[in-house]
């Protein structure tokens, strides 16, 4: 990784900006033009961009990023969050596109596609290679650079408006092409579509925004061998294998998720993967996982991530929880619902059923059954073994009920009670359930147990989360013993959200952080908070839970950057922001 700063951000067509990042600690990794570069955001999520500025420059990188109305949160953050002097990560440069010698060049870009270009386009004007550029987008101000190539390269720039002037007939293009010239093309698939259909293919060299359409056998089940932990993966025939390794707890970096960028390659050491990518077979026997890769034999091994994280996971590693020795579904009905701030509420639940509830006490875990709307009554699954969820699987959807996780706030064996705490935000079905319950409504739980196991060697604990995760940090800190020692962080919505329920021993600090401000990213605050806060001397332990950049995202910055165990760290994504909210 290197580290730059945000040193400029200025606006170069509508809805797209181009971002200046200057090394921070000295000269930069040198890159070539076709090359792309991973940005690690400060909500952590990595998203890749083409190298549109000066190869020589050393000093810098450009970037252009065009906001997405599909976004699933990295060009939202730059448009609407990113200022300058922000500090960013970005991976050394990585080429699936170069620039090969030619004796002239057609390029052609559709949109944002111009950023590889740019550089080639520089590139050839230098070298006195014969060069021309057919530039489209839907308006002329929609289009970013238009200004910097009508000055630069004159009539060698053709702009299309396609929204008034259509799109360009390819095929004439192709017919006044000279012997030996080579076309580079970026886009939208339509266009590339097009290019694709007008010129030969081994004169066409194209980089997608989204895979081509492409027709593949049938997806099987297979095994992967992770060869450095020695664990097998299954995959099952209907799951990429980036998600059955994420699941399974290896740290594989990703990006697009699409087969176009690159970044999840790992290293094939046996067997022979299908390649479902853009990438094609890349060099030194690596394959992309994102993609759903039907491998030719029923297993075959991989090593480590390419340009990511190694895939070598430790059990230690990977998020412990202790469930209890028996466990049933339990049927509940509403006996209270207490509104205890603007975002919090309390929904206590009764039934006899309770007594077979084993009360563990810290952050013990259920899953949480109530009605969707318009059901008639609650049915739950009658098995008490983990095929729970198959049985349930089985219902039609509209008998389905509701299940989402909660943590139980408190426990009254006396009274047959229990508290179930909701951060109602959005209109999600829990946070719209929770609004809406009376005295009487229909619920159950089925136990998961806890996920709060901390170490014997910790001196100290630090635990972080959000308002999501704001529950099951108090009833840790009810249930601590009165020896604890922590530096707890609490993010919530608004300063009315700050809560005054708080039980917890003399040694545990807590502070609250309002975010007061649709601006503020969830989890920003107490990433802030902790990277600037002086921690305790001693190892410690944490305990981080909400929004999953924040989790990540600490965990990220208390290894990286404090040196923490990974084994120290438990992290638990509850929501993501931009998909769903709390509750």
């Amino acid at each position: 990784m290197q580290q730059t700063v945000v040193d400029h951000i200025e606006q170069v067509a509508e809805d797209v900006v181009s971002l200046v990042l200057r090394g921070a600690t000295g000269p930069l990794a040198p890159w070539e033009p076709g090359a792309h570069i991973d940005v690690t955001l400060p909500n952590w999520l990595t998203r890749q961009y083409s190298l549109c500025g000066d190869p020589a420059d050393r000093e810098s990188y450009r970037v252009a990023v065009r906001h997405d109305r599909l976004s699933r949160g990295g060009s939202e953050y730059i448009h609407r969050f990113l200022r300058q002097g922000r500090a960013l990560d970005v991976s050394l440069p990585r080429n699936h596109f170069p620039l090969l010698p030619a004796p002239e060049y057609l390029f052609l870009a559709g949109g944002i596609g111009i950023t590889p270009i740019l550089p080639m386009l520089r590139a050839a004007a230098a070298s006195d290679v014969p060069a021309s550029l057919v530039y489209l987008g839907q308006s002329v101000a929609s289009m970013p650079f238009v200004d910097d190539l009508r000055a630069s390269f004159g009539d060698r720039v053709r702009i299309v408006a396609t929204r008034r002037q259509g799109r360009p007939d390819f095929a004439s293009v192709a017919s006044a092409l000279s012997p030996g010239a080579v076309v580079y093309a970026c886009g939208p698939g339509p266009m590339l579509a097009a290019a694709e259909a007008a010129f030969p293919s081994g004169r066409l060299y194209a980089e997608r925004f989204r895979p081509a359409p492409r027709s593949f056998a049938p997806n099987t089940a297979f095994e992967a061998v992770c060869a450095r932990s020695g664990r097998t993966v299954p995959v099952p025939a209907d799951e990429s294998l980036l998600d059955a390794l994420t699941h399974a707890g290896f740290p594989v970096a990703a990006g697009c998720r699409e087969g176009v960028c690159g970044s999840c390659e790992v290293a094939v050491l046996d067997g022979e993967p299908e390649h479902r990518d853009d990438i094609g077979a890349p060099a030194g026997g690596c394959t992309p996982v994102c993609p759903a890769p039907c491998p030719r034999g029923s297993s075959w091994t991989c090593d480590q991530a390419a340009s990511g994280p190694r895939l070598n996971a430790r059990n230690d590693m990977l998020p412990k929880v202790r469930t209890p020795d028996s466990r049933q579904m339990i049927r509940l009905e509403v006996r209270r619902n207490t509104r205890l701030t603007p975002t919090f509420s309390t929904i206590t639940l009764v039934g006899p059923e309770l007594e077979h509830l084993k009360p563990m006490g810290f952050d013990q875990m259920v899953r949480l059954f109530f009605p969707r709307e318009g059901q008639d009554g609650l049915r739950m699954p009658k098995l008490s073994s983990e095929a729970w969820m198959a049985e349930l699987l089985l219902l039609p959807k509209s008998r389905r009920p509701w299940v989402r996780n909660f943590t139980i706030r408190r426990t009254r064996p006396e009274l047959g009670e229990v508290d179930i705490e909701f951060a109602l935000h959005g209109d999600t079905p829990a946070a719209t359930w929770a609004r809406r319950a009376r005295p009487g409504d229909p619920a159950g739980i089925f136990d998961m147990g806890m996920s709060y196991l901390p170490p014997a060697h910790a001196e100290w604990q630090l635990l972080a989360g959000d308002e999501s995760a704001v529950p099951a940090i108090l009833a840790i800190l009810e249930h601590a013993p009165a020896s604890l020692v922590a530096e707890v962080f609490l993010e919530v919505p608004g300063t009315a959200d700050i809560r005054t329920d708080i039980t917890a021993p003399e040694g545990v600090r807590v502070r609250w952080l309002a975010r007061d401000g649709a601006d503020v990213l969830p989890g920003g605050p107490t990433l802030d908070a902790i990277r600037t806060s002086s921690l305790r001397p001693g190892r410690f332990y944490t305990w981080v839970a909400g929004e999953a950049g924040l989790a990540t995202g600490l965990r990220r910055h208390l290894v990286r950057d404090r040196g923490v165990p990974k084994p120290d760290i438990a992290f638990f994504g509850y929501w993501r922001h931009g998909r769903s909210s709390p509750g």
